[in-house]
């Protein structure tokens, strides 16, 4: 076990959330461990388990939706002028983080689409690529428009208590 705490003491900040974020994005160790030459799969493993906790302890006190109308029409004249996106307040998406089988009763729930068992995580960011909102609750086969739709996020919509109560 030491060996391996010397190694993450080698490894800094910044190669530890890449090779995190990397693999949320690909769900590939192998695409992670070539960038990231010398260091095996159970590292990466152990890296990417710190990482996603300290993300999500700190996700409460740093991914906040703007409540403050003003920073809705900073947020929208920032989207306009980078892209002539007119009241644009956030750009969401939804993509999947690979999970081991659950065992669970109904694990084939976690299976996606692609046939690999997933969490759906919908993110939206703003402007200049902060996160402004995410929910990772749902299994793989749960379909985008399903978490948008259960989201706090849209009821926040609907009840103006976002962009469109701006007047913009």
């Amino acid at each position: 076990m030491e060996e391996f705490d010397d190694l993450l003491e080698e490894i800094d900040d910044f190669n530890n959330v890449s090779a995190t974020l990397k693999f949320y994005g690909c769900n590939s160790f192998q695409v992670i461990i070539g960038d990231l030459r010398g260091i095996s799969q159970a590292t990466i493993s152990r890296i990417k388990k710190n990482v996603s906790t300290a993300i999500a302890r700190r996700c409460a006190n740093h991914v906040k939706f703007p409540v403050d109308i003003a920073d809705q029409r900073r947020n929208i004249a920032m989207f306009r002028e980078m892209a002539n996106f007119p009241t644009v307040c956030g750009c969401i998406d939804c993509t999947h983080i690979a999970v081991n089988n659950p065992g669970v009763l109904h694990a084939e729930v976690f299976r996606n689409r692609k046939e690999w068992f997933s969490l759906n995580m919908q993110v939206v960011t703003g402007p200049q690529l902060e996160i402004l909102d995410i929910v990772v609750r749902y299994p793989g086969s749960t379909h985008d428009i399903t978490i948008f739709e259960r989201s706090a996020l849209r009821a926040r919509f609907e009840h103006g208590e976002t962009w469109s109560s701006t007047g913009e």
